[in-house]
């Protein structure tokens, strides 16, 4: 039992899988055919997952950017990017930050429902600036 457990948060722990697993949720939520429930399923997991490549790829070239930046212009400071923050949150933070952002998407769906405001806020990129 202590070995299924252990499997489970494992699991649970991949953010990619952790986030596939919410959109498998809410496209049987949805009613959606098998077909669709597998097909957003894997395509939400890629998704994350190369969501998480590329930014690895911004978090390791954001340094030698701002010293590249630093050296041209002689100017001193740091480089707002919220790209970069995002993508150490994704790297350092991955679990918790993918829980958040599943956990506004419900507050989103029940304020939406309950609420006189009947908007849900669908763009993911922003939605993921935000939480990070």
């Amino acid at each position: 039992m202590e070995t299924l457990l252990r499997y489970i948060q494992q699991i649970l722990s991949t953010p990619a899988i952790f986030v596939g697993l919410i959109a498998m949720l809410g496209l049987i939520l949805k009613k959606a055919d098998s077909q669709a429930i597998i097909k957003g399923t894997i395509k939400t997991i890629l998704g994350f997952i190369v969501l998480g490549a590329g930014a690895g790829v911004v978090q390791q070239s954001i340094v030698p950017f701002g010293d590249l930046f630093q050296m041209a212009f002689d100017m001193h400071g740091v480089v707002p990017n919220n790209e970069a923050i995002v993508s150490m949150g994704l790297t350092e933070y991955a679990v918790q930050t993918s829980a958040v952002f599943a956990l506004g998407m419900c507050m989103n769906i029940v304020l939406a429902r309950f609420s006189r405001w009947k908007y849900i806020f669908l763009t993911g990129h922003h939605a993921l600036y935000m939480r990070a």
